[in-house]
Protein backbone atom coordinates (compact mmCIF):
# COMPACT_ATOMS: atom_id res chain seq x y z
CA UNK A 1 0.00 0.00 0.00
CA UNK A 2 1.46 3.70 -0.30
CA UNK A 3 3.03 5.22 2.13
CA UNK A 4 1.82 8.09 1.41
CA UNK A 5 -1.54 7.54 1.58
CA UNK A 6 -1.31 6.20 4.81
CA UNK A 7 -1.70 9.94 6.69
CA UNK A 8 -4.44 11.28 5.16
CA UNK A 9 -6.58 7.87 5.00
CA UNK A 10 -6.70 8.77 8.89
CA UNK A 11 -8.77 11.22 8.18
CA UNK A 12 -11.73 9.55 6.85
CA UNK A 13 -14.22 10.77 4.57
CA UNK A 14 -15.50 14.05 4.66
CA UNK A 15 -19.75 13.72 5.42
CA UNK A 16 -19.78 17.51 5.14
CA UNK A 17 -21.23 18.54 8.38
CA UNK A 18 -23.41 15.77 9.31
CA UNK A 19 -22.71 13.03 11.35
CA UNK A 20 -22.48 8.96 10.47
CA UNK A 21 -24.06 7.53 13.53
CA UNK A 22 -24.66 10.45 15.45
CA UNK A 23 -28.60 10.53 14.75
CA UNK A 24 -28.57 6.67 14.20
CA UNK A 25 -30.68 5.82 17.33
CA UNK A 26 -30.60 1.91 16.82
CA UNK A 27 -31.27 1.12 20.05
CA UNK A 28 -34.76 2.61 19.63
CA UNK A 29 -35.76 0.80 16.40
CA UNK A 30 -37.89 -2.47 16.99
CA UNK A 31 -39.04 -3.07 13.51
CA UNK A 32 -36.74 -5.06 11.28
CA UNK A 33 -38.01 -2.99 8.54
CA UNK A 34 -36.84 -0.09 10.57
CA UNK A 35 -33.55 -1.74 11.61
CA UNK A 36 -33.10 -2.34 7.54
CA UNK A 37 -33.91 0.93 6.57
CA UNK A 38 -31.98 2.88 9.39
CA UNK A 39 -28.70 1.01 8.48
CA UNK A 40 -28.74 2.01 5.08
CA UNK A 41 -29.65 5.24 5.70
CA UNK A 42 -26.68 6.09 7.85
CA UNK A 43 -24.25 3.30 7.46
CA UNK A 44 -24.27 1.42 4.15
CA UNK A 45 -26.22 3.44 0.84
CA UNK A 46 -26.53 6.62 2.34
CA UNK A 47 -22.88 7.77 2.47
CA UNK A 48 -21.75 5.30 0.04
CA UNK A 49 -21.68 8.05 -2.87
CA UNK A 50 -19.50 10.66 -0.31
CA UNK A 51 -17.29 7.99 0.28
CA UNK A 52 -16.36 7.41 -3.37
CA UNK A 53 -16.08 11.06 -4.35
CA UNK A 54 -13.64 11.08 -1.09
CA UNK A 55 -11.50 8.31 -2.12
CA UNK A 56 -11.23 8.31 -5.70
CA UNK A 57 -8.77 11.14 -6.18
CA UNK A 58 -6.57 9.25 -4.27
CA UNK A 59 -7.24 5.99 -5.56
CA UNK A 60 -6.33 7.26 -9.00
CA UNK A 61 -3.48 9.39 -8.06
CA UNK A 62 -1.78 6.91 -6.03
CA UNK A 63 -0.10 3.47 -7.29
CA UNK A 64 -1.94 1.27 -4.82
CA UNK A 65 -1.36 -2.74 -4.72
CA UNK A 66 -4.34 -3.21 -2.48
CA UNK A 67 -6.86 -1.33 -0.20
CA UNK A 68 -8.82 -2.64 2.71
CA UNK A 69 -12.24 -1.29 3.64
CA UNK A 70 -14.43 -1.41 6.68
CA UNK A 71 -17.38 -3.54 6.14
CA UNK A 72 -19.80 -0.86 6.27
CA UNK A 73 -18.01 1.38 3.81
CA UNK A 74 -19.99 0.38 0.88
CA UNK A 75 -18.69 3.34 -1.59
CA UNK A 76 -14.90 2.78 -0.75
CA UNK A 77 -15.25 -0.89 -1.99
CA UNK A 78 -17.43 0.80 -5.37
CA UNK A 79 -14.41 3.64 -5.66
CA UNK A 80 -11.90 0.41 -5.57
CA UNK A 81 -13.81 -1.40 -8.15
CA UNK A 82 -14.46 1.62 -10.68
CA UNK A 83 -10.83 2.25 -10.60
CA UNK A 84 -9.38 -1.86 -10.78
CA UNK A 85 -7.72 -1.97 -6.88
CA UNK A 86 -8.16 -5.14 -5.28
CA UNK A 87 -9.60 -4.45 -1.92
CA UNK A 88 -9.93 -6.68 1.40
CA UNK A 89 -13.08 -5.91 3.54
CA UNK A 90 -12.71 -6.01 7.36
CA UNK A 91 -15.37 -7.26 9.45
CA UNK A 92 -14.74 -6.90 13.37
CA UNK A 93 -17.25 -9.37 14.48
CA UNK A 94 -18.32 -12.99 13.77
CA UNK A 95 -19.56 -13.48 10.39
CA UNK A 96 -22.17 -11.35 9.26
CA UNK A 97 -23.59 -12.83 6.28
CA UNK A 98 -25.51 -15.70 4.96
CA UNK A 99 -24.16 -19.00 5.36
CA UNK A 100 -25.82 -22.60 5.41
CA UNK A 101 -24.23 -23.44 8.64
CA UNK A 102 -25.63 -20.77 10.71
CA UNK A 103 -28.96 -18.80 11.43
CA UNK A 104 -29.75 -15.12 9.97
CA UNK A 105 -27.60 -12.53 12.19
CA UNK A 106 -29.99 -10.18 14.33
CA UNK A 107 -32.48 -13.34 14.78
CA UNK A 108 -30.95 -14.46 18.13
CA UNK A 109 -31.89 -18.18 16.98
CA UNK A 110 -29.71 -21.23 18.06
CA UNK A 111 -28.09 -23.42 15.20
CA UNK A 112 -30.70 -25.50 14.35
CA UNK A 113 -29.00 -29.40 13.45
CA UNK A 114 -32.64 -30.65 11.89
CA UNK A 115 -33.31 -30.28 8.09
CA UNK A 116 -36.52 -28.27 9.14
CA UNK A 117 -34.39 -25.99 11.17
CA UNK A 118 -31.77 -25.54 8.75
CA UNK A 119 -34.83 -24.48 6.10
CA UNK A 120 -36.07 -22.57 8.15
CA UNK A 121 -32.79 -20.38 8.48
CA UNK A 122 -32.21 -20.36 4.99
CA UNK A 123 -35.45 -18.74 4.46
CA UNK A 124 -35.18 -16.29 7.27
CA UNK A 125 -31.77 -15.25 5.69
CA UNK A 126 -33.04 -15.06 2.31
CA UNK A 127 -36.16 -12.55 3.52
CA UNK A 128 -33.52 -10.86 5.67
CA UNK A 129 -31.08 -10.09 2.55
CA UNK A 130 -34.25 -9.11 0.04
CA UNK A 131 -34.94 -6.85 3.13
CA UNK A 132 -31.84 -5.06 3.08
CA UNK A 133 -31.27 -5.04 -0.79
CA UNK A 134 -34.82 -2.68 -1.02
CA UNK A 135 -33.34 -0.42 0.94
CA UNK A 136 -29.45 -0.28 -0.52
CA UNK A 137 -30.15 -1.16 -3.77
CA UNK A 138 -31.31 1.20 -5.44
CA UNK A 139 -28.97 4.16 -4.55
CA UNK A 140 -25.67 1.67 -4.61
CA UNK A 141 -26.65 0.35 -8.41
CA UNK A 142 -26.73 4.41 -8.90
CA UNK A 143 -23.80 4.72 -7.71
CA UNK A 144 -22.11 1.43 -9.44
CA UNK A 145 -24.14 2.52 -13.00
CA UNK A 146 -22.27 6.00 -12.57
CA UNK A 147 -19.10 4.78 -12.25
CA UNK A 148 -19.77 1.79 -15.44
CA UNK A 149 -19.66 -1.01 -12.83
CA UNK A 150 -22.44 -3.46 -13.30
CA UNK A 151 -25.99 -3.61 -11.54
CA UNK A 152 -26.20 -5.84 -8.48
CA UNK A 153 -29.06 -8.24 -7.07
CA UNK A 154 -28.49 -6.93 -3.18
CA UNK A 155 -25.82 -5.61 -0.80
CA UNK A 156 -24.06 -9.10 0.08
CA UNK A 157 -22.36 -9.37 -3.45
CA UNK A 158 -20.86 -6.03 -3.02
CA UNK A 159 -18.83 -7.19 0.12
CA UNK A 160 -18.16 -10.99 -2.12
CA UNK A 161 -16.34 -8.67 -4.77
CA UNK A 162 -13.28 -8.42 -2.30
CA UNK A 163 -10.05 -10.39 -2.88
CA UNK A 164 -10.68 -11.32 1.00
CA UNK A 165 -13.39 -11.04 3.67
CA UNK A 166 -10.76 -10.45 6.92
CA UNK A 167 -12.99 -11.66 9.98
CA UNK A 168 -11.48 -9.91 13.01
CA UNK A 169 -12.93 -13.32 15.36
CA UNK A 170 -12.35 -16.50 16.05
CA UNK A 171 -13.18 -19.25 14.20
CA UNK A 172 -13.44 -21.38 17.82
CA UNK A 173 -15.75 -18.87 18.79
CA UNK A 174 -17.89 -18.41 15.22
CA UNK A 175 -20.21 -21.27 13.87
CA UNK A 176 -20.61 -19.80 10.49
CA UNK A 177 -19.28 -22.92 8.09
CA UNK A 178 -19.26 -23.32 4.50
CA UNK A 179 -18.36 -19.57 3.53
CA UNK A 180 -16.88 -18.40 0.40
CA UNK A 181 -13.25 -19.40 -0.55
CA UNK A 182 -12.77 -15.95 -0.05
CA UNK A 183 -13.26 -15.75 3.76
CA UNK A 184 -10.41 -15.70 6.28
CA UNK A 185 -10.49 -15.50 10.13
CA UNK A 186 -7.56 -13.61 11.31
CA UNK A 187 -8.81 -13.46 14.89
CA UNK A 188 -9.67 -10.43 17.30
CA UNK A 189 -8.38 -7.20 17.88
CA UNK A 190 -7.85 -8.00 22.14
CA UNK A 191 -5.60 -4.70 22.48
CA UNK A 192 -7.60 -1.91 25.04
CA UNK A 193 -8.50 1.54 23.22
CA UNK A 194 -5.87 4.42 23.43
CA UNK A 195 -8.53 6.26 26.03
CA UNK A 196 -8.92 3.56 28.22
CA UNK A 197 -6.20 3.96 30.55
CA UNK A 198 -5.85 4.89 34.85
CA UNK A 199 -2.87 6.96 36.29
CA UNK A 200 -4.82 4.94 39.53
CA UNK A 201 -6.17 2.30 40.41
CA UNK A 202 -9.71 1.64 40.47
CA UNK A 203 -10.53 -1.13 42.32
CA UNK A 204 -12.43 -1.18 45.93
CA UNK A 205 -11.15 -1.83 48.60
CA UNK A 206 -12.00 -4.83 50.70
CA UNK A 207 -12.58 -8.69 49.77
CA UNK A 208 -14.83 -10.43 47.69
CA UNK A 209 -14.58 -11.44 44.20
CA UNK A 210 -13.77 -8.43 41.67
CA UNK A 211 -16.75 -7.94 38.69
CA UNK A 212 -16.00 -5.83 35.87
CA UNK A 213 -19.06 -4.04 34.23
CA UNK A 214 -17.75 -3.02 30.34
CA UNK A 215 -20.97 -2.17 28.70
CA UNK A 216 -20.92 0.20 25.48
CA UNK A 217 -18.23 2.48 25.23
CA UNK A 218 -20.49 3.90 22.58
CA UNK A 219 -24.31 5.53 23.05
CA UNK A 220 -26.97 2.93 23.55
CA UNK A 221 -29.49 4.09 25.41
CA UNK A 222 -27.66 1.91 28.35
CA UNK A 223 -28.23 4.40 31.32
CA UNK A 224 -30.86 2.73 33.08
CA UNK A 225 -28.94 -1.16 32.41
CA UNK A 226 -25.79 0.41 34.23
CA UNK A 227 -27.97 1.67 37.12
CA UNK A 228 -29.93 -1.54 37.47
CA UNK A 229 -26.60 -3.32 37.60
CA UNK A 230 -25.03 -1.02 39.77
CA UNK A 231 -27.87 -1.71 42.34
CA UNK A 232 -28.04 -5.49 41.95
CA UNK A 233 -24.40 -5.48 42.89
CA UNK A 234 -24.39 -3.06 45.77
CA UNK A 235 -26.43 -6.20 47.76
CA UNK A 236 -23.66 -8.83 47.27
CA UNK A 237 -20.71 -9.44 49.02
CA UNK A 238 -18.66 -8.48 46.18
CA UNK A 239 -16.09 -5.54 44.60
CA UNK A 240 -17.12 -4.18 41.24
CA UNK A 241 -15.34 -1.58 38.58
CA UNK A 242 -17.85 0.02 36.09
CA UNK A 243 -16.22 1.39 33.02
CA UNK A 244 -18.88 3.88 31.33
CA UNK A 245 -17.26 4.64 28.42
CA UNK A 246 -17.15 8.57 26.78
CA UNK A 247 -21.14 8.43 26.02
CA UNK A 248 -22.18 8.62 30.09
CA UNK A 249 -22.20 11.47 32.50
CA UNK A 250 -20.59 9.27 35.57
CA UNK A 251 -22.83 12.63 37.74
CA UNK A 252 -25.61 10.26 36.22
CA UNK A 253 -24.99 7.36 38.21
CA UNK A 254 -25.06 6.46 41.90
CA UNK A 255 -22.87 3.41 42.85
CA UNK A 256 -22.23 2.00 46.86
CA UNK A 257 -18.63 1.64 49.13
CA UNK A 258 -17.95 -1.31 46.97
CA UNK A 259 -18.39 -0.50 43.22
CA UNK A 260 -16.42 2.17 41.75
CA UNK A 261 -17.56 3.56 38.87
CA UNK A 262 -15.21 5.55 36.52
CA UNK A 263 -14.99 6.32 32.92
CA UNK A 264 -12.62 4.40 31.68
CA UNK A 265 -9.78 1.88 32.75
CA UNK A 266 -7.50 -1.32 31.52
CA UNK A 267 -9.78 -4.09 30.97
CA UNK A 268 -6.71 -6.28 29.55
CA UNK A 269 -5.39 -5.27 33.20
CA UNK A 270 -8.37 -5.79 35.21
CA UNK A 271 -9.19 -9.18 33.54
CA UNK A 272 -6.01 -10.76 35.42
CA UNK A 273 -7.58 -11.00 38.95
CA UNK A 274 -11.43 -10.37 37.88
CA UNK A 275 -14.01 -13.37 38.36
CA UNK A 276 -16.74 -12.42 36.39
CA UNK A 277 -17.62 -9.69 33.63
CA UNK A 278 -20.96 -8.27 33.27
CA UNK A 279 -21.35 -6.87 29.89
CA UNK A 280 -23.18 -5.69 27.10
CA UNK A 281 -22.16 -8.54 24.52
CA UNK A 282 -19.69 -6.27 22.25
CA UNK A 283 -17.70 -8.55 20.52
CA UNK A 284 -14.37 -6.79 21.29
CA UNK A 285 -15.69 -7.39 25.55
CA UNK A 286 -16.86 -10.72 24.75
CA UNK A 287 -13.38 -11.79 23.01
CA UNK A 288 -11.36 -10.35 25.85
CA UNK A 289 -13.41 -11.68 28.41
CA UNK A 290 -12.99 -15.47 27.09
CA UNK A 291 -9.09 -15.37 26.78
CA UNK A 292 -9.09 -14.47 30.22
CA UNK A 293 -10.76 -17.31 30.93
CA UNK A 294 -13.93 -15.32 32.11
CA UNK A 295 -17.74 -15.85 32.69
CA UNK A 296 -20.15 -13.62 31.47
CA UNK A 297 -23.99 -12.10 32.16
CA UNK A 298 -24.93 -10.13 29.19
CA UNK A 299 -27.38 -7.84 28.77
CA UNK A 300 -27.71 -7.17 25.10
CA UNK A 301 -28.61 -4.09 23.99
CA UNK A 302 -28.59 -4.48 20.06
CA UNK A 303 -26.44 -4.37 17.16
CA UNK A 304 -24.58 -8.08 17.22
CA UNK A 305 -24.90 -8.23 20.83
CA UNK A 306 -27.68 -10.78 21.03
CA UNK A 307 -25.82 -12.91 18.69
CA UNK A 308 -22.68 -13.11 20.56
CA UNK A 309 -24.54 -13.47 23.36
CA UNK A 310 -26.19 -16.83 21.84
CA UNK A 311 -22.58 -18.22 21.33
CA UNK A 312 -22.01 -17.72 24.93
CA UNK A 313 -24.63 -19.08 26.30
CA UNK A 314 -24.70 -22.21 23.87
CA UNK A 315 -20.95 -23.07 24.94
CA UNK A 316 -22.14 -22.48 28.76
CA UNK A 317 -19.65 -20.01 29.14
CA UNK A 318 -22.40 -17.03 30.60
CA UNK A 319 -25.86 -16.24 30.98
CA UNK A 320 -28.28 -13.92 28.98
CA UNK A 321 -30.30 -11.32 30.28
CA UNK A 322 -33.24 -9.20 28.49
CA UNK A 323 -31.63 -5.50 28.93
CA UNK A 324 -34.94 -4.67 30.89
CA UNK A 325 -33.96 -7.05 33.58
CA UNK A 326 -34.58 -5.61 37.01
CA UNK A 327 -31.89 -5.52 39.80
CA UNK A 328 -33.21 -8.99 41.36
CA UNK A 329 -32.49 -10.82 38.20
CA UNK A 330 -29.20 -9.35 37.75
CA UNK A 331 -28.29 -10.45 41.41
CA UNK A 332 -29.47 -13.86 40.79
CA UNK A 333 -27.74 -14.52 37.61
CA UNK A 334 -24.02 -12.77 39.19
CA UNK A 335 -24.74 -15.29 42.22
CA UNK A 336 -25.12 -18.11 40.23
CA UNK A 337 -22.28 -17.60 37.24
CA UNK A 338 -19.83 -17.17 40.38
CA UNK A 339 -21.16 -20.06 42.19
CA UNK A 340 -21.37 -22.75 39.63
CA UNK A 341 -17.76 -23.99 38.28
CA UNK A 342 -19.12 -24.71 34.96
CA UNK A 343 -19.55 -21.27 33.73
CA UNK A 344 -15.78 -20.76 34.29
CA UNK A 345 -14.44 -23.82 33.13
CA UNK A 346 -16.63 -23.43 30.23
CA UNK A 347 -14.99 -19.91 29.47
CA UNK A 348 -11.97 -20.89 29.97
CA UNK A 349 -12.10 -23.89 27.39
CA UNK A 350 -13.37 -21.44 24.63
CA UNK A 351 -11.00 -18.93 25.86
CA UNK A 352 -7.92 -21.37 25.08
CA UNK A 353 -9.21 -22.24 21.81
CA UNK A 354 -9.54 -18.48 21.14
CA UNK A 355 -5.84 -17.70 22.04
CA UNK A 356 -4.46 -20.56 19.80
CA UNK A 357 -5.92 -18.98 17.17
CA UNK A 358 -4.55 -15.54 17.94
CA UNK A 359 -1.48 -17.26 18.54
CA UNK A 360 -1.05 -17.93 14.80
CA UNK A 361 -2.70 -14.98 13.30
CA UNK A 362 -2.17 -14.36 9.54
CA UNK A 363 -3.91 -10.83 9.11
CA UNK A 364 -0.77 -9.34 7.53
CA UNK A 365 -0.01 -12.22 5.47
CA UNK A 366 -3.83 -11.89 4.40
CA UNK A 367 -3.38 -8.20 3.41
CA UNK A 368 0.25 -8.84 1.63
CA UNK A 369 -0.68 -8.99 -2.40
CA UNK A 370 0.30 -11.61 -4.00
CA UNK A 371 0.92 -12.46 -8.08
CA UNK A 372 -1.92 -12.38 -10.07
CA UNK A 373 -4.75 -10.81 -7.40
CA UNK A 374 -7.67 -9.73 -9.69
CA UNK A 375 -10.53 -7.46 -8.76
CA UNK A 376 -14.29 -8.59 -9.22
CA UNK A 377 -16.75 -6.01 -10.03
Amino acid sequence: MAPELLTPARAGADHHGQPSHSSYRDWELGCPFSLAGGMADHMIAGPARRWAEDLLPHLRSARLDRVVYSFTVFGAMVAAQSVGVSFGVLIPNIYPMPTPSQPPMGMVLSPSQTFVGRGRDRLLGEIGTRMLAHYVMPRLNALRRDLDLPQLRNAWQQVHGARRELVLSSHAFDIANNCDSTVRYVDPMLDDPGWAHSHHSVEPRGEGPLILVAMSSAEQGQLGVLQNVIEALSILPVRAVVTTGLSIDLCDLSGGARVEIVRAAPHHDLMTHTGLVITHGGHGTVMKSLTAGLPMVILPQGRDQADNAVLVSLRGAGITLPRDAPAGQITHAVVEALKLPGYSKAARMLGEAIRHEVAGSNLVSELEPSYGDTVNA
